[in-house]
């Protein structure tokens, strides 16, 4: 049977937490927000949603993730990315993007990275 290729994308997932190198982002919370794209392919014919994955449970692992602070943003990406292809195995491809907007001052809008 055929499969066909499904996105899911969860976005501006906001979060106030602890993350980053200076001592003061370990104890002032700062807003972020998280942005997820996936890719997973479906048996084509009547979908159940156990065939889906459920992005309730997808939006909980990140928020579990996103509670443990840390240092870098690429390594706390990594991290959910690395969680989500673990507990969703049908997954095929997987973006985290994180944006944090300047704790320090700074003549910007927000920083992001994607991994």
């Amino acid at each position: 049977m055929n499969k066909t290729k499904v996105t899911l994308n969860i976005k501006g997932m906001e979060f106030y937490c602890c993350h980053g190198l200076y001592p003061i982002e370990a104890r002032v919370k700062q807003r972020f927000v998280v942005d997820v794209s996936l890719d997973y392919e479906l048996q084509n014919g009547k979908i159940q949603l156990e065939d889906c994955i459920d992005y309730t449970s997808l939006a909980d692992l990140i928020k579990t993730e996103m509670e443990i602070p840390e240092q870098l943003l690429e390594n706390l990406a990594l991290r959910i990315r690395t969680r989500i292809v673990e507990i969703f195995e049908q997954c095929i491809r997987c973006t985290v993007a994180i944006t944090k907007h300047p704790q320090l001052g700074g003549n910007y809008e927000s920083v992001k990275i994607e991994i």
